[in-house]
C-alpha cells in the first residue's frame, strides 16, 4: 500500500479503524502507518476539530426499544433480543453499531451507553423480565426455550404449544441453553430417564418426578433436593441430568460460596441450582437457599461511590450434593426433599460419556412427555384436595396432579412425601447435639420440668456419657442458648411425639416442661388423631369438630366427615375423643393398637351410647352389642372412643 501523503486521506484512514479516536492512539497509529512527522501534528488537529458530521444517538437502531425493567434497570429490546444496557451483551452490540457507522471510539461507546440508559430512564415504559418461565395475565404458564427465534412455551389445561414473539419477555443468561423438544415422547421415556439416575425406592421416584414435573410451573416453592450417599452412588449425575433435562447450561454444576452477594448473583442466573459436593452449610447459605425455595430477594450496592442499588428477586429449584446430608437446619429440611443414593453394582457401571450422549438424546422426548403431563395435570388440579396440605402446599398439591397425570393412584405423592416429612423431622431433630440429647433425656420419661440451666446440666451429663464434646460450638453453653434451641427444634419435637412448653414459677422463675404426647393428647387440646390411610383410599371431610381429624399420607390431615370415593380404607391410629365430640360418653381408649377400617365394614358396640357427627347428623341411639354399619369417619370416631370395635367381615 502507497505511504498516506495527503492529510484527508490520513484523517478518513484513522476514522475508520477500530482503536480509540484519542490522541495517543492517532500517534501511534500514525508511526505504525510511518505518516511523516511533519505530517502529524496537522493531522492530529483536523482529527480534533473535524465537526460531527451526525449525532450520536443516529448510531442507534430506529427500531431499537428502550425501558425498564421491575426494578428499574435500563433494557433494550431489538429484533427480540432482550438485553440490559448496562450488560456486557448490549456494550458489545453497541460496539457494532458505531463501527458500522465509523464512529466506534471509547469515549463515543459510553456516551451512547449512557444515552441509551437516559432513554430508558425517561420513558414511561415498564416490563417485567423472567429466567424461563412465568404465569401469563389468564394464569397459563410460559416457558422460554432460549431458541435464536426467541420462543416460548404456552401451557394451558390440556394442551401446549410453541408461541413466537410471547408476550412475557424473558432474560437470558450467556450461559443457557436452548431447551429443544421432540416431536414424540412417551412414559417409556420418563420411566428410563428416571432409571439412569439410580434412585433407591419407589417413593424417591415418585418424589423426584413430582420436583421434575412442577419445575416449570411458575410461583410456586420448590423443593430442595439433597442427593447424599456413598461415594459412586451418581449423585452428581443425578443433578446434572436433572438441571439439563429442565434448564440446560453450560454450567452443569456450582460451588458454594461464603460471600451473600456472590451466593445472590447464582441464584438469580441459574433457574436450576446445582451445588455439587456440597459438605457442611453454614446458617447464611442455608438461609439463601430457604429464601430462594419459596421466593425472596437480595439487595446490594451497585457501586461504593453512588446509592444504586442492584436488586435480585427469584424463585429457583435448588439442588445438593454430599456423602451425608449437607445441612441440619430445620427450615431447610422442611423444604427439603431428601434423596438417598447407594452405590452403583459393577455390573451396572456406565461410562459417564455413554450416559451423557443417552441423555443428550434423551432429554427432547423426556420434555415432550413432561409438557404433555403438565398440561394434563392443570386439568387435574381441581381434584386434588387443597385444604390440610403438608408443608409446601403449592408444591404437594401441583406435584400430586402431576403424578396422577402420569398414572400413579391417587394419593401416592402424598403418601410418599409424608414419608419424606417424617425422615426431615427425624434428621431436624436428630442432626443437632440438642435434638439428639433430649431425646435420649425423654427416654422412659413422661414428663420433665425444670429451668433451663437444670436442663442444660442434664443434658451435658448425657453428653459425658455418649462422649459428646461439650465444648463444641454447636453444644448450647448457657440456659438462654438451649431455650432458643428449643425454640426452633419445637415443632419437630411434637411431630415426635415431645411437647416443649414454657411458664413461669413461683417469683416469675421461666420452667420449661418436656411432655410425651399421644395422638390421644392431640385430639383433647384441639389437636388431630394421628391415623394412615392406604394408597386407595379417598377421605374427604365436611366441617368436622375438635378431635375430629385423621392424618394420613393422603391428605396430611384432611378433616375426616363421611368418606367419599372408591375403595375406601383407613388406618385408624386409636385414641379418645372428648366429651364434647362424644355427646357426653367419652368411653374409654384402646390403648396401643391401630386398627383397620374398610368402607362397608361393620361395628359392633360395646355399650350404649349416640353422638353427633362431623357433618352435624345424630348417630344414635346405639344399644351395647348392636351392629351397625357407619361412614368410615364415624366408625373411627366410635372406635377411637372406645364405644365400638369392628367386625369382621362386611
Amino acid at each position: 500500500m502507497a505511504p498516506l501523503t495527503n492529510v484527508s486521506e490520513v484523517v478518513a484512514r484513522f476514522l475508520k479503524t477500530r482503536q480509540p479516536h484519542g490522541e495517543k492512539e492517532f500517534y501511534a497509529w500514525a508511526e505504525s502507518e510511518k505518516i511523516p512527522a511533519v505530517m502529524q501534528d496537522t493531522c492530529w488537529k483536523a482529527i480534533a476539530e473535524q465537526p460531527e458530521k451526525f449525532e450520536l444517538k443516529d448510531c442507534l437502531p430506529t427500531d431499537a426499544e428502550f425501558f425498564l425493567d421491575q426494578f428499574g434497570a435500563a433494557v433494550c429490546r431489538w429484533k427480540n433480543q432482550i438485553r440490559h444496557v448496562r450488560s456486557t451483551e448490549f456494550r458489545r452490540q453497541t460496539i457494532r453499531w458505531l463501527d458500522g457507522a465509523g464512529k466506534y471510539s471509547q469515549n463515543n461507546l459510553s456516551a451512547l451507553i449512557d444515552f441509551a440508559d437516559a432513554i430508558a430512564s425517561l420513558s414511561d415504559a415498564v416490563h417485567e423480565l423472567h429466567v424461563r418461565c412465568v404465569e401469563g395475565k389468564d394464569g397459563d404458564i410460559w416457558l422460554d426455550l432460549c431458541n435464536d427465534r426467541w420462543e416460548a412455551v404456552r401451557i394451558t389445561p390440556g394442551k401446549w404449544e410453541v408461541v413466537a414473539n410471547p408476550p412475557p419477555l424473558f432474560r437470558r443468561y450467556p450461559h443457557m441453553r436452548e431447551i429443544k423438544i421432540a416431536e414424540e415422547g412417551a412414559r417409556e421415556d420418563f420411566d428410563e430417564y428416571l432409571a439412569m439416575l439410580h434412585l433407591k425406592g419407589e417413593n424417591d421416584r415418585i418424589l423426584h418426578t413430582a420436583a421434575t414435573g412442577t419445575a416449570w410451573v411458575p410461583g410456586i416453592p420448590k423443593p430442595i433436593e439433597i442427593a447424599h450417599g456413598r461415594k459412586g452412588s451418581g449423585k452428581t449425575s443425578l443433578c446434572e441430568y436433572t438441571r439439563q433435562l429442565i434448564d440446560p447450561s453450560e454450567l452443569a454444576t456450582l460451588s458454594l460460596s461464603r460471600d451473600e452477594a456472590q451466593m445472590a448473583q447464582k441464584l438469580m442466573h441459574h433457574y436450576v441450582t446445582v451445588f455439587d459436593n456440597a459438605h457442611e452449610l453454614t446458617q447464611l447459605q442455608s438461609d439463601m437457599l430457604c429464601r430462594a425455595s419459596t421466593g425472596e430477594g437480595f439487595s446490594k450496592r451497585q457501586l461504593y461511590s453512588d446509592e444504586g442499588d442492584v436488586i435480585f428477586r427469584y424463585r429457583r429449584m435448588v439442588m445438593l450434593t454430599g456423602l451425608n446430608l449437607p445441612g441440619s437446619q430445620p427450615d431447610l429440611l422442611d423444604r427439603a426433599i431428601l434423596l438417598e443414593l447407594e452405590r452403583i453394582p459393577k455390573t451396572e457401571r456406565r461410562r459417564k460419556a455413554q450416559l451423557d450422549k443417552r441423555m443428550e438424546e434423551l432429554a427432547p422426548r423426556v420434555r415432550r412427555y413432561a409438557l404433555d403431563m403438565l398440561a394434563k395435570a392443570l386439568t387435574i388440579l381441581p381434584e386434588v384436595p387443597e385444604k390440610n396440605l403438608p408443608r409446601m402446599a403449592d408444591f404437594a398439591y401441583y406435584g400430586e396432579a402431576f403424578t396422577r397425570a402420569m398414572g400413579y393412584p391417587a394419593g401416592a405423592f402424598f403418601e410418599a412425601y409424608n414419608a419424606n416429612i417424617e425422615a426431615q423431622t427425624e434428621e431436624a431433630v436428630m442432626g443437632s447435639f440438642v435434638g439428639e440429647l433430649v431425646a435420649a433425656f425423654m427416654e422412659g420419661r413422661k414428663r420433665w420440668e425444670g429451668s433451663a440451666e437444670e436442663l442444660l446440666a442434664e443434658l451435658a451429663r448425657i453428653a459425658g456419657e455418649r462422649s459428646i464434646n461439650t465444648k463444641d460450638n454447636a453444644f448450647p453453653k448457657r440456659g438462654n442458648s438451649l431455650s432458643r434451641k428449643l425454640n426452633i427444634l419445637a415443632a419437630d419435637f411434637e411431630e415426635l411425639g415431645i411437647r416443649i412448653e414454657r411458664s413461669k414459677g413461683g417469683g416469675g422463675a421461666r420452667k420449661i416442661t418436656l411432655r410425651r404426647i399421644t395422638s390421644g393428647d392431640a385430639c383433647e387440646e384441639g389437636g388431630t388423631a394421628t391415623g394412615i390411610a392406604t394408597k386407595s383410599a379417598e377421605v374427604r371431610g365436611d366441617s368436622g369438630d375438635l378431635g375430629d381429624s385423621l392424618q394420613s399420607p393422603l391428605f396430611s390431615g384432611e378433616t375426616a366427615g363421611d368418606a367419599k370415593g372408591v375403595q375406601n380404607t383407613a388406618t385408624i391410629a386409636t385414641s379418645p375423643l372428648t366429651d364434647e365430640n362424644t355427646g357426653g360418653d367419652g368411653g374409654a381408649a384402646i390403648p396401643n393398637t391401630d386398627t383397620t377400617m374398610q368402607s362397608g365394614q361393620k361395628v359392633l358396640f360395646l355399650k350404649e351410647c349416640e353422638w353427633v357427627g362431623a357433618s352435624g347428623q345424630t348417630h344414635g341411639p346405639f344399644k351395647a352389642g348392636q351392629e351397625a354399619e357407619l361412614p368410615i369417619a364415624e366408625a373411627a370416631r366410635a372406635i377411637k372412643n372406645g364405644l365400638a370395635k369392628p367386625m369382621d367381615g362386611a
